[in-house]
């Protein structure tokens, strides 16, 4: 049995890409751009580091000055999180810790939004490890961050399973060494062909623990 489950936070614990797209298109329109459906596709599971290199990577001025001002807006116009909670993670929780597993956050989110989440929706308690791709230079697809996490567990990439939604995360948690488990990406046509098995909820984690024994 696997003794550690990872959870991204976007799309798996939280259901917000839509709340991020509005805000992106929000913000792009200040400059009269629009960003396509293919492109947005492309930055389910980024932060905006790569968000900005990807729309401006060949101009890294403009590059940079929106990305800052793209940081000021974000401060103007904080997310509300209070119903976007993915409807069967606490009973999953609940059921991890049954089996004593452990549980584990590797998110490219920034490390205080990730608390605030969790405490907002009352289940950090059920978190061993908490880890925020801010902390390392490269995010995902980058490793790094399951790695660490993996590390700060105390245990083997074989002892971990990943839940992932997007491209970036699934190839992170699997250049890492671990399964991964995709769940639906909530009508959005993602790439999830890396992912070791696709599942439609959150709520089919449990059986597929309990028959990797």
């Amino acid at each position: 049995m696997k003794k550690a489950v990872i959870f991204d936070m976007d799309g798996v614990i939280i259901l917000s890409e839509t709340l991020y797209q509005a805000r992106r298109d929000t913000f792009f329109k200040q400059y009269g751009e629009t960003i396509s459906e293919e492109t947005n596709l492309k930055l389910i599971g980024s932060n905006p580091s790569d968000m900005f290199h990807l729309l401006y990577g060949d101009d890294p001025i403009k590059e940079s000055v929106r990305k800052a001002a793209f940081m000021t807006f974000k401060k103007e116009y904080p997310m509300d999180y209070t119903h976007v909670l993915s409807p069967d993670i606490t009973d999953v929780l609940v059921e991890l810790k049954k089996r004593e597993i452990k549980i584990g956050l590797a998110s490219a989110g920034p490390l205080k939004n990730l608390h605030q989440i969790l405490k907002l929706h009352q289940i950090d308690h059920y978190f061993d490890v908490i880890s925020s791709g801010e902390s390392f230079p490269k995010s995902k697809p980058h490793p790094a961050i399951y790695e660490h996490t993996v590390r700060k567990l105390g245990l083997t990439p074989n002892d971990c399973l990943a839940i992932e939604d997007s491209t970036h995360g699934i190839a992170s948690a699997t250049s890492a060494g671990l399964d991964v488990l995709a769940i639906n990406a909530h009508g959005y046509s993602i790439d999830q062909s890396q992912a070791t098995e696709k599942i439609k909820s959150l709520r089919d984690i449990i059986p597929w623990i309990d028959c990797s024994i």
